[in-house]
Parts: structure tokens; sequence; C-alpha cells
């Protein structure tokens, strides 16, 4: 799968990588494995494995209790991991909205309940027969909700250094993918020349420089405002982190 055009709030097109069908299949699989460990795990200490006869109306009672987080898995996982199960996560994919920013509870309660059609009462084949007729990386779920799944990292390796970005960091401006590796490189570099020497006009231009660019609008301070565009850029664009020099 390719780049998907979105549009975001301000009116700026961006071309974002579209999760393939392979990562997404890849995910599911991955999070029913660890359902199936998970399952395994509540029968083995439930002593079921260990009975000759066991209690039929107690397994009963145990398989319904397990049965709960296993129903609202996606939704849970999607919901306080913003947009990612822990397969999602090991692929390095995400759900996001269709104008880049990211879904509400709604969008991905939506995703969930037609996923107990699409994917679990079908097979997964409603939802991989859509996908690939829709061309934007959309199953029906993701249409009715205006989400989609997105890659997270590159497919190159860049020469720049990678700063830390923590695990459950949210992005703020997806905008930044207007951006080249070169052009956030040289606002790394001026933002670092600016807190060194303690120069604010410095950072108020180059701030300015960055709202011009993305036609955005915040109430952040200079100095947050140019960290967090740095930090969104290698959210989106990269998978790997080292020593950091934008605390």
């Amino acid at each position: 799968m390719g780049n998907f055009q979105i549009e975001t709030t301000q009116n700026i097109n961006i071309n974002q990588s579209i999760a393939s069908l392979g990562n997404r299949i890849g995910a599911t699989l991955l999070d029913f494995t660890i359902i199936y460990i998970y399952i395994m795990a509540i029968l083995m200490f439930s002593g079921v494995f260990n009975s000759v006869n066991p209690d039929v109306e107690s397994f009963g009672m145990i398989i319904t209790i397990a049965s709960i987080p296993i129903l609202f898995y996606d939704l849970l996982f999607e919901y306080y991991m913003n947009g990612q199960t822990p397969g999602k996560k090991m692929l390095k994919i995400q759900v996001v909205k269709t104008d880049g920013s990211s879904a509400g509870f709604i969008a991905y309660f939506l995703r969930w309940l037609l996923r107990l059609i699409e994917v679990q009462m079908s097979f997964g084949i409603i939802a991989i027969i859509t996908y690939l007729i829709n061309g934007k990386g959309q199953r029906i779920g993701d249409i009715i909700a205006g989400t989609t799944v997105v890659k997270l990292s590159s497919t190159y390796i860049s020469n720049n250094v990678f700063i830390n970005i923590p695990e459950d960091y949210v992005p703020s401006f997806p905008h930044v993918t207007l951006f080249s590796d070169e052009d956030i490189t040289r606002i790394k570099e001026l933002y670092i020349k600016a807190r060194r020497n303690n120069d604010g006009m410095l950072l108020a231009r180059l701030r300015d420089r960055i709202k011009d660019k993305l036609n955005i609008d915040t109430e952040m301070d200079d100095l947050d405002f140019v960290k967090t565009i740095v930090k969104d850029y290698y959210y989106f664009y990269y998978n790997e982190s080292d020593a950091s020099l934008m605390e």
C-alpha cells in the first residue's frame, strides 16, 4: 500500500504512509497470540488442566469472566494506547483520523463494533475485501469512524541524530510531515543554538518561520513549541532513539 493524502483541520494536505495489509494481518495475528496465551494462563491458574472431573459450573463462570477482556481487547487497548494494540505497537502501526489527528473514543468504539462483523464473524474476509477495494487503507469500521491505519516508521535510515520519544508520546502537529530531514535538522540546530546562547530573538524567528511554513497557530511558548515540532517529526518517521539533545 502506498501513501494516503490526508487533509488537516488547517487545510494542509499531507502524504501519510498507509499500513500494508500484511502489517495489519500480522498485528491481528500477534494480538490473537497474546489472547491465546492469556486464555491458556487463565485455564492453567484455574486448575482445569489438573482436575480429572472439573466443576462445570465453576469452569463456565471462569470462562465468562475471562471473556470480558477478550471481547473489549481492541477497544480498550486502542483507546488507552493512542490507537495501538500490542500487535500494532510491535509492528509500528497506529489508528489515526483521516485528517491526521488522534482518534477519540467514539471512533475507536465504531471500529471495534464493526470489527465484530468484519473480522471475527467473517474470519476477516469482509475487512480484507474492503481494504483492497477502498484504496485508503480502510475497512468498513474505518470508513464509518473516519479513520485509517498508518505506519509510524520510515523505510530508510537517516543520518541525523535521533532523540528520545517516550512510549506514550502523543504528537500535536501532524503537519510536521511537510518538513524534510534537512529542514528538521536545521530547526534542531537553531533550537540548540538559541537555547545554549539564551537567544530569545532567534527562537522567536524560528517559531515564526515554522508557523508560516505549516500554517498553524498555538499557545505554546517558543521553547516548547519548537521542541514539540522536532519530537513530532521523529515520532512519525523513526523507530529508534539515542541520547536526546532536546531535553
